[in-house]
């Protein structure tokens, strides 16, 4: 139930957006016939608010869950340097090996080519042995 919550709220943005026309057109259809001709253009001005309504609160409701899906595939893809894992477990005690979970963090982000980061730990291989 709570898995995909991004793609869930994305189509019922959709599905929000669809429904809220379909009632405001059904609307429209019964209630126009009957109105008087002087207020025939501010219904159609609250026509286009309404219309206009349904728009943005779908728009809202769709990109959130757009921003759930990405922020979901950043975590998958890059995990954080603050969680603790098999790799870095020990880094507290050791400073060397904090500086290559580091290194090795900035690798997997980008910022670093993997010849920067071999030329890096080897030179904390080098300043470690002294």
């Amino acid at each position: 139930m709570f898995e995909n919550v991004g793609k869930k709220l994305q189509l019922f943005a959709k599905i929000d957006f669809y429904v809220c026309i379909a009632l405001i057109a059904f609307y429209e259809i019964t209630t126009l016939p009957d109105l008087d001709k002087d207020l025939i253009p501010i219904h159609l001005i609250y026509l286009c608010l309404y219309i206009l309504g349904a728009f943005c609160s779908a728009l809202l409701l769709y990109g959130f869950g757009q921003l759930i899906d990405d922020v979901s595939e950043i975590r998958k893809n890059n995990p954080s340097e603050s969680r603790i894992n098999p790799t870095n477990a020990g880094s507290a005690n050791n400073p060397y090996s904090a500086q290559v979970d580091i290194l090795r963090n900035r690798l997997h982000k980008g910022l670093i080519t993997p010849e920067q980061y071999n030329q890096a730990v080897e030179k904390l291989k080098q300043s470690n042995h002294n």
